[in-house]
């Protein structure tokens, strides 16, 4: 099983492609952020990098991550929300799901991170058409790194998730190391 894993993720990090499905707008202090289609490692680092630069800034910060639009998400994306949550509470920003699907929400279920994060049901006023979009980081190392965070994030939350994710951890920690070794 661990060798498939390790094929899996190696073919998906050789076809790496620019799949910024993550559209924004931003009025003031508030931010709303789109996730048009699935939430995966593959946005995942352009997520992650454009709310901790809106979180760097001194005054609190109001993100929204609208889920209206999103089919889905896979591991490396609900733990990157889980990390986002948490670095929201720490330095007093706030981070909220909006228009999420009973699916999704089930999903983060699964893994222990609706515990932590912030559900929406209130109605939101923003711009219809989000027209910003959120730059795209094509780095296999920075995506294998946000990935592996990701997956050690989740063992945090929920103990359970340890045994679930060792196989993935190990990989890309063995992943980081090649990276490291090639240059």
């Amino acid at each position: 099983m661990l060798q498939f894993k390790k094929i899996f993720w190696s073919i998906a990090l050789t076809e790496f492609t620019d799949q910024n499905n993550l559209t924004a707008a931003e009025n003031g202090s508030t931010v709303y952020v789109c996730i048009n289609g699935r939430g995966s490692f593959r946005n995942s680092p352009n997520l992650k990098e454009f709310v901790t630069k809106k979180f760097e800034k001194s005054s609190p910060v109001k993100i929204f991550l609208d889920m209206k639009t999103c089919s889905g998400m896979d591991s490396t994306f609900m733990g990157v929300l889980a990390g986002l949550s948490i670095l929201s509470k720490k330095n007093k920003h706030s981070l909220s799901l909006i228009n999420i699907s009973t699916k999704n929400e089930k999903l983060l279920k699964t893994l222990g991170v609706n515990k932590i994060l912030t559900f929406s049901n209130e109605k939101h006023d923003y711009l219809k058409k989000t027209s910003k979009n959120i730059p795209s980081i094509n780095d296999k190392q920075k995506t294998t790194k946000t990935s592996l965070e990701a997956h050690k994030q989740l063992v945090k939350i929920d103990k359970k998730n340890k045994l679930e994710f060792k196989s993935v951890i190990d990989l890309l920690e063995t992943e980081l190391k090649n990276y490291k070794k090639d240059k």
